[in-house]
Protein backbone atom coordinates (compact mmCIF):
# COMPACT_ATOMS: atom_id res chain seq x y z
CA UNK A 1 0.00 0.00 0.00
CA UNK A 2 1.48 3.48 -0.94
CA UNK A 3 0.98 6.39 1.45
CA UNK A 4 1.41 10.07 1.39
CA UNK A 5 4.16 11.88 3.69
CA UNK A 6 2.66 14.71 4.71
CA UNK A 7 5.64 15.35 7.13
CA UNK A 8 8.69 14.16 9.08
CA UNK A 9 8.03 14.72 12.47
CA UNK A 10 10.64 13.07 14.50
CA UNK A 11 13.66 10.35 13.99
CA UNK A 12 15.48 9.00 17.15
CA UNK A 13 17.82 6.79 15.39
CA UNK A 14 16.04 4.40 15.67
CA UNK A 15 12.39 5.35 14.52
CA UNK A 16 11.27 7.63 12.06
CA UNK A 17 8.08 9.20 12.80
CA UNK A 18 5.77 10.60 10.13
CA UNK A 19 2.10 12.44 9.60
CA UNK A 20 0.92 10.38 6.58
CA UNK A 21 -1.90 12.41 4.97
CA UNK A 22 -4.37 9.16 4.75
CA UNK A 23 -4.19 7.65 8.72
CA UNK A 24 -2.45 10.57 10.75
CA UNK A 25 0.42 8.76 12.52
CA UNK A 26 3.01 5.99 11.96
CA UNK A 27 6.18 4.98 13.49
CA UNK A 28 8.52 3.14 11.17
CA UNK A 29 12.11 1.59 12.63
CA UNK A 30 14.89 1.96 10.46
CA UNK A 31 15.91 -1.69 10.77
CA UNK A 32 12.11 -2.23 9.10
CA UNK A 33 13.02 -0.43 5.63
CA UNK A 34 14.01 -3.21 2.89
CA UNK A 35 14.57 -0.33 -0.13
CA UNK A 36 15.00 3.15 -0.63
CA UNK A 37 14.76 5.06 -4.37
CA UNK A 38 14.13 8.40 -5.31
CA UNK A 39 12.31 9.08 -8.80
CA UNK A 40 13.01 12.63 -10.91
CA UNK A 41 11.15 14.08 -13.49
CA UNK A 42 11.86 17.09 -15.95
CA UNK A 43 8.77 18.96 -14.51
CA UNK A 44 10.96 21.30 -12.43
CA UNK A 45 12.20 24.19 -11.10
CA UNK A 46 8.71 25.17 -11.15
CA UNK A 47 6.91 22.15 -10.11
CA UNK A 48 8.50 19.29 -7.74
CA UNK A 49 10.61 17.40 -9.60
CA UNK A 50 11.59 14.98 -6.84
CA UNK A 51 10.19 12.00 -4.54
CA UNK A 52 11.64 9.72 -2.33
CA UNK A 53 9.74 6.26 -1.80
CA UNK A 54 10.71 3.98 1.38
CA UNK A 55 9.48 0.37 1.10
CA UNK A 56 9.53 -1.36 4.49
CA UNK A 57 8.80 -5.12 5.06
CA UNK A 58 5.47 -5.38 5.30
CA UNK A 59 5.23 -4.16 1.64
CA UNK A 60 3.94 -0.29 2.57
CA UNK A 61 5.50 2.25 0.18
CA UNK A 62 5.68 6.02 1.96
CA UNK A 63 6.28 8.89 -0.58
CA UNK A 64 8.02 12.24 0.37
CA UNK A 65 8.14 15.07 -1.75
CA UNK A 66 11.53 16.79 -1.84
CA UNK A 67 9.24 19.87 -1.60
CA UNK A 68 7.86 18.97 1.63
CA UNK A 69 9.38 21.18 4.48
CA UNK A 70 10.38 18.50 6.88
CA UNK A 71 12.60 16.59 4.14
CA UNK A 72 16.06 17.67 4.99
CA UNK A 73 15.11 15.61 8.19
CA UNK A 74 15.76 12.29 5.98
CA UNK A 75 19.44 12.58 6.00
CA UNK A 76 19.81 11.74 9.26
CA UNK A 77 18.25 8.75 8.86
CA UNK A 78 20.33 7.97 5.89
CA UNK A 79 23.45 8.08 8.48
CA UNK A 80 22.12 5.13 9.84
CA UNK A 81 21.65 2.55 6.99
CA UNK A 82 24.51 0.67 6.35
CA UNK A 83 24.86 0.36 2.24
CA UNK A 84 23.06 3.46 1.69
CA UNK A 85 24.16 4.93 -1.26
CA UNK A 86 25.12 8.42 -1.15
CA UNK A 87 26.30 8.52 -5.02
CA UNK A 88 22.83 7.65 -6.19
CA UNK A 89 21.51 10.20 -4.16
CA UNK A 90 23.40 13.10 -4.94
CA UNK A 91 23.44 12.23 -8.52
CA UNK A 92 19.30 12.52 -8.00
CA UNK A 93 19.72 15.82 -6.61
CA UNK A 94 21.02 16.97 -9.47
CA UNK A 95 18.92 15.17 -12.13
CA UNK A 96 16.48 17.44 -14.30
CA UNK A 97 14.93 14.21 -16.34
CA UNK A 98 13.00 11.05 -15.90
CA UNK A 99 15.19 8.76 -14.24
CA UNK A 100 14.83 7.01 -10.74
CA UNK A 101 17.55 6.09 -8.72
CA UNK A 102 18.31 2.96 -6.25
CA UNK A 103 20.14 4.36 -3.11
CA UNK A 104 19.58 1.14 -1.04
CA UNK A 105 18.23 -2.40 -1.11
CA UNK A 106 18.42 -4.81 1.91
CA UNK A 107 20.41 -7.82 1.10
Amino acid sequence: MEHFIRAITNFDGENLYLDLLETGKHTLNIKDIIGIKIITTDQGPFMNDLFLYITDNKGNVFEIESEMPTFERIHKVFEKIPGFDYNAFIASMSSVENNEFICYKKE
